[in-house]
């Protein structure tokens, strides 16, 4: 790690630069950069140890920055009118802004709007979604404070924001794409809440 940033601008500079940042967010830490970087992508998923391809989950600042990276269809902008900001991550599919090396399997991507106004702030000043996956190595847990994180990944990048996190566990994944809706991973967002906001959708998809 070169230094920590010491206010809001050197950050923002920071991740134009294509800097790899370790950040707090309303889960978890996560670890990331802009997404228009393919080289910094592919910095952080080596430090990550992550393979290459591996779909990340992209943090934005609004729904209407959403909705630049992926198709939102009834469904999908409900539940982010509902649950975001907050800890619950869609998988849609993807638009043409968003890089190739970021989707998934038919081109999909997983998208949250954080609840975290410092996160939030930065991103709508970049002007651009960052790649947010947790701040751990490939396979260890999330960390959900500083002293958690592994001294060996913050060593390999660029700046730590010591700012507290929000949460206490990752964010529920639910998956949209298809004409469908699966439950990805379990978080604090329940799976019962979520099927009641989409039965009032359900005759329109």
């Amino acid at each position: 790690m070169k230094s920590k940033p010491v206010n809001e601008e050197d950050i923002i500079n920071a991740f134009r630069r294509g800097d790899i940042i370790i950040f707090p967010t309303d889960t978890s830490f996560g670890i990331g950069c802009i997404i228009s970087n393919t080289g910094s992508i592919k910095r952080m998923y080596k430090i990550k140890g992550r393979p290459e391809g591996k779909p990340s989950t992209i943090l934005v600042s609004s729904v209407e920055m959403a909705r630049e990276y992926a198709i939102f269809d009834n469904r999908a902008l409900l539940l982010a009118k509902r649950f975001w900001p907050g800890p619950l991550t869609l998988v849609l599919s993807s638009g043409n802004l968003a890089p190739n090396f970021i989707k998934g399997e038919g081109g999909t991507l997983g998208i949250r709007e954080p609840d975290h106004d410092l996160l939030k702030t930065i991103i709508d000043k970049i002007g651009e979604p960052i790649l947010g996956p947790s701040a751990n190595f490939s396979g260890d847990n999330a960390p959900y404070n500083l002293g958690a994180i592994d001294k060996k990944l913050i060593g390999m990048v660029d700046y730590v924001i010591e700012e507290k996190c929000g949460g206490q566990q990752n964010s529920t994944i639910i998956d949209l794409t298809n004409n469908k809706m699966s439950l990805v991973r379990k978080g604090p967002i329940d799976i019962k809440d979520i099927k009641g906001v989409l039965r009032s959708v359900s005759s329109i998809n």
